[in-house]
């Protein structure tokens, strides 16, 4: 319940999504009691607050599974903008990895696809070779499309 309340108060207020990224490591390493590292390079990519929030979220709820289900000893957060302007936003774990049946009662795995296609962009979710589960967002920024309008040739007919 504290984290359902906890996601309807979340805002990314004039902090910036790298901020709020480190509140977020900090806070579910706190939580679980493993190391999370985070790696944020999003110069060069604009995203809208509302891409912020459902990217966060996606993240959230990628981590809330590392600490819930993985058994964990490790973590890592990873977002980049991509040359083209995409965005790719990854959370890496050393846990047990996706079981087959996790996913037909796991109401956030739905909840995190929903939220990727609500960006136009895709969720992979990955059993990593070894140990672990990789959970990816890729996907390219609204500000981008409409960069890509503006600068488009225009034909004259």
């Amino acid at each position: 319940m504290r984290e359902l309340l906890t996601t309807f108060r979340l805002r990314i207020e004039g902090e910036g999504l790298a901020t709020a990224l480190q509140n977020t490591v900090t806070e579910f390493s706190g939580r679980g009691g493993i190391p999370i590292s985070l790696d944020v390079h999003l110069a060069g990519c604009t995203l809208t607050p509302n891409e912020e929030i459902h990217a966060l979220q996606i993240l959230r709820e990628a981590l809330s599974n590392v600490l819930n289900h993985a058994q964990a000893r490790h973590a890592e957060v990873s977002v980049s903008c991509g040359s083209d302007g995409s965005v790719s936003a990854t959370v890496t774990d050393d846990g047990s990895g996706i079981h087959e049946t996790a996913g037909a009662h796991h109401y956030g795995m739905t909840i995190m696809e929903e939220r990727a296609k609500h960006l136009g962009g895709q969720l992979t979710v990955e059993n990593l070779p070894t140990l672990g589960t990789r959970v990816t967002l890729h996907f390219m920024p609204g500000t981008r499309h409409e960069a890509a309008i503006l600068v488009s040739p225009v034909h004259p007919t």
